[in-house]
């Protein structure tokens, strides 16, 4: 089976249409450049000019289900079947891979900080820092499927001090405070 990906006009029809070789359960993610970047069953990320055309794809190891999500940098992370958290250049380039004991799709979550948050089957909530290593780990009872959200709060100051990463397998499974100045 293909998937395809629409692009829609603001009165409802379509731009245009790109379709893929396998499945798109991947939601797209935009960059300020307008490129568009998204993942497919058959194990790439798509990234697509604003006209709909293919600027390059990366291949990863597994099924990608697991939606994009954009660092301020411009590094696009995303998950895959295969349990690796990929950090990717917007050039198309590998940046770097954190792995998981099991898949990934749970789409990546980014805190102000850069702190990049991410749930995997293997039971984990992850936080790595913008290096790609490993911040800390919380383990759940079950697999985490859905993708957690940083809610920012802010002091007196106006500084983000706290956040917390929430999973669809759990209410707020932390809370914890971010560096002053994040």
């Amino acid at each position: 089976p293909s998937g395809r990906l629409f692009a829609l006009n603001p009165n409802g029809t379509q731009k245009w249409v790109f379709t893929a070789p396998d499945w798109v359960d991947s939601s797209p993610a935009v960059a300020p450049d307008g490129t568009i970047y998204f993942g497919c069953w058959d194990g790439n990320l798509y990234a697509l000019r604003p006209d709909g055309t293919q600027k390059w794809k990366f291949a990863a190891s597994g099924f990608i289900s697991s939606s994009p999500a954009l660092g301020a940098d411009g590094t696009i992370y995303f998950g895959s079947g295969k349990g690796n958290l990929y950090a990717v250049n917007a050039d198309g380039t590998l940046k770097r891979t954190f792995p998981a004991a099991d898949w990934i799709e749970s789409s990546p979550a980014i805190a102000p900080d850069g702190t990049i948050y991410f749930g995997s089957w293997d039971k984990n909530l992850y936080a790595l820092r913008p290096d790609g290593t490993e911040k800390w780990r919380y383990t759940t009872t079950g697999n985490i499927v859905g993708s957690p959200v940083v809610i920012a709060t802010n002091d007196n100051w106006g500084s983000a001090t706290n956040a917390s990463a929430v999973s669809a397998t759990a209410a707020a499974v932390g809370a914890f405070a971010l560096p002053a100045g994040s």
